[in-house]
């Protein structure tokens, strides 16, 4: 899953030279923990781990001559080398879906049995429809997955300009999608969710024939992150104008669960009260074993500062994390600003969150790790942190989709380009060591 924060900065590194410490650059992976690949014209936009480790990478593809854009998915090795017996040499790529122009892709997600499924933009052809959702799902071996709503490809539209932003799997194999409903444009609309079956049909005993919407949001900006618990209720976060973070959890069925949050009204929201965190962007979200919430994202106007934030299980504000406020505020040196696009927890509930890092004009990728109370984890990187960039990048575009291998390490993805190179675009990548 998930989501990257964009930059348009000149990369640098700041790293740890002492071999196998907890947040240093893994030699193993890549050249010198670094990968940068060049095959394709390709942004990274999502990322996710495989059961035997293989790395799959998801975003925007162009072809190197502009004939052709759309969705691109890759698989790389546990090694960082691009695995060439997936899809066509490594990559597989949709430029089209049912008569309509695939754009970018925003999520994606494995199945238990090793398919891989994937959420984006379909650009519609109509004059007053401006985008669709768009589904797709690849065998294990990249090809489309033809069991899959007849295809591998299913699109729906719901609004004007719909935009998925995340999705998750059910233990049954139905797919849950969130976004955004765009009455007139991305910042006019509402959150839905939407289930499918796992033919790729509607689930129509969801919701509304398949659907939700959260009618009467106002004041909600956007919705960014969902998550499913274990009893099956569906959980969805994003922001809501200003500096406050949302979750809204919803029943089996797509109902509104009227026994979260102190209100009782489904809806839970922590405002981050700090005078110099006027606004916020929640990217993304995970559960604790316990039940607890925690989302991420970032906060501020000029020093942007990561942000995690932890709820109680019934949609209370949980005053024993960070300072005692529900939430921790990640800050370094002045003129230094960092987002998280992704959180993810490791076995013992460690937070680790990934994202990006700019300073005069110089950006990286930013790793924080977290102890379960909100403090942060000396014993990684430098006090809790690790800041580490692809040198041979001029600029990266976008930085801080991560995730956890079984051995603990931490893999984050990005895209960058490098000047001079005919203004292609590159996946980025690196992974580190962590205790």
């Amino acid at each position: 899953m998930k989501h990257l924060i964009y930059t348009t900065a000149c990369c640098f590194i700041m790293g740890f030279t002492s071999n196998a410490q907890s947040g240093t650059l893994d030699n193993s992976f890549g050249v010198d923990g670094k990968v940068i690949s060049k095959t394709f014209n390709s942004d990274c936009t999502a990322l996710a781990l495989q059961k035997d480790g293989k790395i799959v990478t998801g975003g925007y593809y162009a072809s190197f001559n502009l004939a052709e854009s759309g969705f691109i998915i890759a698989r790389f090795n546990t090694d960082g080398s691009l695995d060439e017996s997936f899809g066509n040499k490594g990559q597989t790529t949709i430029t089209d879906a049912e008569g309509n122009r695939v754009s970018v892709l925003l999520a994606l997600t494995i199945q238990e049995d090793g398919k891989i499924v994937a959420t984006g933009l379909v650009i519609g052809n109509t004059s007053n429809h401006y985008s669709d959702i768009g589904i797709v799902r690849l065998d294990t071996n990249g090809a489309l997955d033809s069991s899959f709503s007849g295809n591998g490809i299913f699109v729906k539209s719901i609004g004007k300009s719909d935009r998925p932003a995340d999705i998750a799997i059910q233990e049954d194999g139905k797919i849950v999608v969130t976004g955004f409903k765009g009455l007139t444009d991305y910042n006019e609309g509402e959150p839905f969710v939407m289930r499918i079956l796992p033919d790729g049909e509607i689930d129509e005993s969801f919701g509304e024939k398949g659907i939700v919407l959260v009618s009467d949001a106002l004041g909600i900006y956007s919705v960014n992150a969902i998550a499913l618990q274990k009893d099956n209720k569906i959980l969805i976060a994003g922001k809501y104008f200003g500096n406050t973070f949302y979750v809204i959890r919803f029943l089996p069925d797509g109902s509104f669960d009227n026994t979260f949050d102190e209100e009782k009204d489904g809806i839970a929201g922590i405002r981050l009260e700090d005078v110099d965190l006027p606004d916020a962007s929640l990217t993304d979200m995970a559960l604790q074993s316990d039940g607890k919430i925690l989302v991420t994202g970032a906060a501020g106007s000029t020093d942007v500062k990561m942000v995690v934030a932890r709820f109680n299980s019934d949609g209370s504000i949980d005053s024993d994390f960070g300072d005692k406020t529900g939430y921790s505020v990640l800050t370094l040196e002045t003129g230094e600003s960092t987002a998280a696009a992704t959180i993810n927890l490791e076995a013992d509930e460690k937070i680790v969150l990934t994202g990006a890092y700019s300073k005069n004009e110089a950006g990286a990728f930013a790793v924080a790790k977290y102890n379960v109370d909100g403090s942060l984890d000396a014993s990684f990187g430098e006090q809790g942190t690790t800041i580490v960039g692809l040198d041979e990048f001029t600029y990266l575009f976008g930085a801080g989709a991560g995730a956890l291998q079984k051995d603990g390490k931490i893999l984050v993805g990005g895209y960058g380009r490098i000047l001079g190179d005919n203004n292609f675009t590159y996946i980025g990548l690196v992974r580190l060591n962590n205790d």
